[in-house]
């Protein structure tokens, strides 16, 4: 009996040790969890901005400040929260923020992007190449010197940002706001960074935008009938310099035009097909961009790989500060959305703009 004791006792000995080391180990893969981020539910960008441990810090007013980098907006009143039952920002029972209409933005994913490190970037550009290269004529006899010129480019990293202001109440209590700034904040930075890559000026901060550097479109056959027949010469402009055009972008009521006109015409269809898909949203095989950046009337057809670059200096980031202006004591916090880029156009006879 004394050796069936000495046998359930260490049986009840070794179950509380393995309770006690399964507790050790949950929690041990619940950190895991935490960190490598594996089995937690997703979240969207203002949630993990709002739940970041650089804004629970900010919030518990450990910190003045916090920065939220992002990977890859215009409110000018304060966001503020009030004690009312019918709150639009910290009302529990309303699902989010009503936005506007969304853009979609599509000539950053045209050109090729990489980061950069400096604050300037100056490139060569090739002006000139003589070839003379040549069959060599005979043994022992000179070869010809071909030739090249160059001259040095540059584009300073212009910054693209803004602001709002919001209540410390409101930025704790509403789960609305995560949406919002997500939504919004950074939607406004690409709103105006793709306005530019087409339109900037290069002044007063801007970037130096693609129409204002690109290779003005000349007729290269001499009849023309429509839209569509200006694109394709505009096409053959670009390959007779030996460039290969590999997009075209439209304002959608040009686009829309081009898209119909074709439809039942017989007496004015293409010899060998129509040259319109509206399926695959192609125009002489090429993908074509429809945008609101660029106005009506205007077109741009060109190799983008070849033609222009965008170097990021600093991906888009949020910061958070109590210590603008009167933050502290009224107890607000800023809200800042921002990123410092630059378009580089380095083959402007590759992209070519004109008039339909």
């Amino acid at each position: 009996m004394k050796h069936e004791e000495r046998i359930s006792a260490a049986l009840t000995g070794l179950h509380d040790a393995m309770v006690i080391k399964s507790g050790h180990i949950e929690g041990r893969i619940e950190n895991i969890e935490r960190i490598s981020g594996v089995g937690i539910s997703s979240t969207s960008l203002g949630e993990s901005i709002l739940k970041s441990g650089a804004l629970d810090g900010f919030k518990e007013q450990k910190h003045a400040n916090a920065v939220i980098e992002v990977s890859q907006h215009q409110i000018k009143t304060a966001i503020i929260g009030s004690t009312g039952i019918d709150d639009p920002l910290t009302n529990s029972m309303r699902p989010g923020i009503a936005t506007g209409p969304r853009r979609r933005l599509f000539i950053r994913d045209l050109l090729s992007v990489d980061p950069t490190t400096d604050g300037i970037i100056k490139y060569p550009i090739e002006d000139s190449f003589t070839n003379t290269a040549a069959s060599q004529n005979g043994q022992n006899t000179a070869l010809t010197e071909s030739g090249f010129t160059f001259s040095l480019s540059s584009e300073i990293c212009q910054t693209i940002g803004h602001y709002i202001h919001t209540s410390k109440q409101v930025l704790d209590d509403s789960a609305v706001l995560t949406n919002f700034l997500s939504n919004r904040l950074l939607y406004g930075l690409r709103l105006v960074e793709e306005n530019q890559l087409l339109n900037g000026t290069g002044a007063s901060g801007q970037l130096n935008g693609i129409l204002g550097q690109a290779t003005a479109y000349t007729v290269q056959s001499p009849q023309l009938s429509n839209e569509i027949d200006i694109i394709a010469d505009a096409m053959l402009q670009g390959e007779t310099t030996d460039y290969m055009p590999n997009a075209i972008v439209l304002n959608p009521t040009d686009w829309h035009s081009i898209k119909t006109r074709k439809a039942g015409a017989s007496n004015d269809a293409y010899a060998g097909g129509d040259p319109v898909s509206v399926k695959d949203n192609t125009l002489w095989g090429l993908p074509v961009v429809s945008t609101n950046s660029i106005a009506a009337g205007t077109f741009l057809v060109g190799d983008f790989t070849k033609g222009a670059a965008i170097f990021d200096r600093e991906q888009p980031s949020i910061e958070f500060s109590k210590m603008h202006n009167t933050n502290f004591r009224d107890g607000m916090v800023t809200i800042l959305a921002s990123e410092r880029t630059v378009l580089v156009v380095t083959n402007p006879a590759a992209l070519i703009t004109g008039s339909l």
